[in-house]
C-alpha cells in the first residue's frame, strides 16, 4: 500500500478548514459602508417552514363563481414572487394550483428576525397594487395657459452658463496669485 506524503495531507486538512470556515462564517466583501455577500454563511440561512416556522398563505379568488385562467394565476404567482424578492426573501416556495384557483406561498422566517408580524407580511403580499397621480410643484405655462418651458430653459441657460463662467474666472484668478502656479497662465500682451 502506497503512503501519501506529508504535504499532501497538509493541503488536503487547509481545504477542508478553509470550506470549513466558510460554510460557517461565508465569505464578504466590504467596500465603505457596502457589504457584499460572496458565498452566504451559517448565519445567513433561513431555516425551512418545518424546522423553525415561517409564514404558509393561500390566495385565492374572493368569488367561487370567478372564472380564472392559468394566466391569471401566472401574473398573481410573478407579483408575490417580485414582491418577496424586493423584501430580500429569496427562499420561497411558490406555485399555484388551477383546480382549486389558488396560489400557495411558503416562505421561512430569517434567522435575526426577532418581530415578525405573518399577518402583516400576508397583508403586504396580498395587497392590490394602486396607482396615484399627484399635482407637481412646480408648471410650464402661465395664468394664462401659454407654455413658457422654452423661455424657462432658456433662463436655466444662461443662469448656469454665468455660473461656469464665474466659476473659471475664480479660478484663473486663484491661479494668477498662487505662486506655484503662476507660470502655468501667460498674460496677454
Amino acid at each position: 500500500m502506497k503512503r501519501t506524503s506529508k504535504s499532501v495531507f497538509f493541503i488536503v486538512a487547509v481545504l477542508i478548514l478553509a470550506l470549513a470556515y466558510t460554510a460557517f462564517f461565508g465569505v464578504y466583501t466590504k467596500f465603505g459602508d457596502r457589504t457584499d455577500t460572496v458565498i452566504r454563511g451559517a448565519k445567513d440561512i433561513r431555516w425551512g417552514i418545518d424546522i423553525r416556522g415561517g409564514v404558509d398563505a393561500t390566495y385565492g379568488p374572493v368569488d367561487e363563481t370567478m372564472d380564472v385562467t392559468e394566466t391569471n394565476l401566472q401574473g398573481v404567482q410573478t407579483i408575490i414572487s417580485e414582491r418577496l424578492i424586493a423584501n430580500g426573501i429569496t427562499d420561497y416556495e411558490i406555485y399555484s394550483d388551477l383546480n382549486n384557483k389558488q396560489v400557495i406561498v411558503r416562505f421561512p422566517w430569517s434567522s435575526d428576525e426577532v418581530d415578525f408580524d405573518p399577518t402583516a407580511a400576508i397583508k403586504e403580499l396580498g395587497q392590490t397594487a394602486q396607482l396615484e397621480f399627484h399635482i407637481g410643484s412646480e408648471t410650464t405655462t402661465d395664468k394664462d395657459g401659454n407654455d413658457r418651458m422654452q423661455e424657462e430653459i432658456q433662463a436655466n441657460y444662461d443662469r448656469i452658463r454665468q455660473e461656469v463662467r464665474q466659476i473659471v474666472e475664480d479660478e484663473i484668478t486663484r491661479i494668477k496669485n498662487d505662486p506655484e502656479l503662476c507660470h502655468l497662465i501667460k498674460e496677454e500682451e
